[in-house]
């Protein structure tokens, strides 16, 4: 078993736009990516987020997940619409109180709440005035929809940073994504997933060997969700969603992740 350092931090991401949906509810203003997502042509299926994973209703399967995962963080990013749909300072509280909710049902859950605040999800209206937008506010690793699996990419990426910079590091974003399906008994075996979250593991223990402060690791995604040009078709979860009903199920990942980090090791 390769233990990683104690308190080390075990979480999953997710993108408000990629997982709320509810894109014209309780005051929401459009977003840049409303406006983007509904052009014909620009996406798989003409698809969109205009209903996503459902998490703006479902929130609290998704702390519900979590908590049954015994994961000890949850990133997951702030919908500028929601909060200023005229893109100044007209608050709606509605949306305010989205995220209080979301917040106070995490740390209730001693989970501790990760916002990325700002994860491209422009009021359109603050576009339409040219206003300039934030740079995004996480670091993220991204592999998947084709992409050659490195997982050496996971050693060296840390162990540069450290040398270059000498900050603590946490890896905010990792996963692949898997054509995941409820199999005959009814659970998704994604034996794919698992492969690669040991090996990308197991290279990221390696980058702590070698003296890179690496404090902890967030997988992409706790939901599946909608994955921009690809629309619904590309599944990175640890719970699969059916976009149908909404429900989640957690795959046969999400019990592992759940064992890695309840025993703060993998395997190997």
């Amino acid at each position: 078993m390769r233990q990683f350092p104690k308190g080390f931090i075990w979480g999953a991401s997710s993108a408000a736009y990629q997982i709320e949906g509810g894109v014209r509810e309780d005051g929401r203003g459009e977003s840049v990516w409303d406006v983007f997502f509904h052009t014909p042509g620009k996406i798989k299926n003409g698809e969109n987020g205009d209903t996503a994973a459902g998490s703006y209703h479902r929130w609290r399967e998704d702390v519900a997940l979590l908590k049954e995962m015994g994961l000890g963080a949850y990133r997951f990013s702030a919908a500028w619409p929601r909060i200023a749909p005229n893109g100044d300072t007209d608050w709606n509280q509605a949306g305010l109180a989205y995220y209080d909710k979301l917040v106070d049902a995490l740390l209730e859950a001693g989970i501790q709440p990760w916002m990325t605040l700002y994860h491209w999800d422009l009021p359109q209206a603050l576009e339409a005035k040219g206003g300039p937008e934030p740079a995004e506010r996480t670091i993220q690793w991204r592999t998947a929809m084709g992409w050659p699996v490195a997982p050496q990419a996971m050693e060296w990426g840390p162990r540069l940073a450290w040398e270059r910079y000498g900050l603590p590091i946490v890896i905010s974003e990792n996963g692949i994504s898997c054509h995941d399906a409820p199999g005959p008994d009814g659970q998704v075996h994604d034996g794919e997933r698992i492969d690669f979250l040991t090996l990308y593991l197991r290279a990221l223990h390696r980058a702590i060997q070698a003296g890179a402060d690496v404090r902890g690791y967030f997988h992409w995604s706790l939901t599946d969700n909608f994955e921009w040009a690809e629309g619904y078709a590309q599944r990175f979860g640890l719970a699969y969603v059916d976009y149908a009903t909404g429900d989640r199920l957690l795959k046969e990942s999400g019990t592992w992740y759940a064992a890695t980090a309840r025993r703060n090791g993998v395997p190997g």
